[in-house]
């Protein structure tokens, strides 16, 4: 019988841990566990470009907050109902993400990552002055039915989606098609040579990502009861680099662990310390220092030395 990935086991643990934890607390807690769940989903599909295939995209909230916008304007002014808006908002985010994609990639990484962020950031402008999306005050609504806006029923819904949606980019990255992802990071000339058109590939995982990041900006609008241009604040994205590097970009569980640490301390650290921020740059200090490789490296490190130490016994 095949053992069950340690990263794996690592991350339903979390995923418990979160599900037990949202079942039985207030109010204020479940809201702060919602956001640490949703940013899992939102830094783990930042990760897939990141991480595993080299792609530094500064607009990644672009695309968390594109999710919720679009859910919430079609509900809202149109009347549709939630599964067809639901279907409608996740082919119109694919569009767009294909759309951004191909300017986006159209030449190097370093003017990939520019572009990424100067359309975010112009999306951002745009939606703030525009009346019909609710300019800067954003469009507060809750999608979902009347009989599922409790507090405990909607952490529920975020959960089971966000652990559906985690499992599902473990799978991605543990497939074939995750050795390609790595290839186009460690060595783009070889899969040129071997046929492999790298920046159509870059594209897919470009969209794949994006549209992760759509799905935990729709949960996060089912959560915020509205729309609002947070979601859309390019500050999200350089949250994902600073999530994946603090957690550690080569390990699945980085983001994870990342995940956790930085909403924890915008949610309730920043309520008692208001000198938060600067706690977040010594621990960013930190690890670039001391850890490469994030936390989770620490974790390999200790067990390294352990192994060592028993062998010369």
């Amino acid at each position: 019988m095949k053992k069950i990935d340690k990263s794996l086991l690592f991350m339903l643990l979390v995923f418990g841990i979160y599900g037990a934890v949202g079942v039985l607390s207030s109010e204020s807690v479940t809201a702060i566990l919602g956001r640490i769940v949703v940013m899992t989903l939102f830094a783990l599909s930042f990760n897939l470009q990141y991480g595993y295939s080299g792609m530094v995209s500064l607009g990644h909230s672009l695309f968390f907050g594109m999710g919720g916008y679009v859910l919430v304007l079609i509900m809202s002014h149109y009347g549709i109902a939630l599964i067809p808006a639901l279907l409608m908002t996740l082919l119109i985010c694919f569009v767009l993400t294909v759309f951004v994609g191909i300017i986006c990639l159209k030449n190097s990484m370093e003017a990939f990552t520019f572009l990424s962020y100067g359309i975010a950031l112009a999306a951002l402008t745009a939606v703030g002055k525009w009346v019909w999306a609710g300019s800067t005050v954003g469009v507060t609504y809750q999608a979902l039915p009347e009989f599922l806006t409790g507090y405990r029923t909607i952490y529920a819904i975020i959960w089971t989606v966000c652990l559906l949606c985690c499992v599902a980019i473990y799978l991605i990255v543990q497939s074939p098609f995750g050795m390609l992802m790595q290839g186009v990071r460690e060595n783009e000339e070889r899969l040129t040579f071997l046929g492999i058109h790298t920046n159509r590939l870059r594209l897919v995982i470009f969209t794949v990502s994006c549209m992760f990041a759509a799905i935990a900006g729709i949960l996060y609008a089912f959560r915020n009861a509205g729309a609002y241009t947070a979601s859309l604040d390019t500050s999200l994205s350089f949250q994902a680099v600073i999530m994946c590097v603090l957690g550690g970009s080569t390990y699945f569980a980085g983001p994870i662990i990342g995940a956790f640490i930085i909403p924890f301390i915008y949610n309730y650290i920043s309520t008692v310390f208001p000198y938060y921020e600067g706690l977040m740059g010594l621990m960013i200090l930190l690890t670039v220092y001391l850890l490469q490789k994030g936390l989770v490296s620490l974790v390999a490190t200790l067990k390294e030395r352990y192994r060592r130490e028993e062998g010369a016994k």
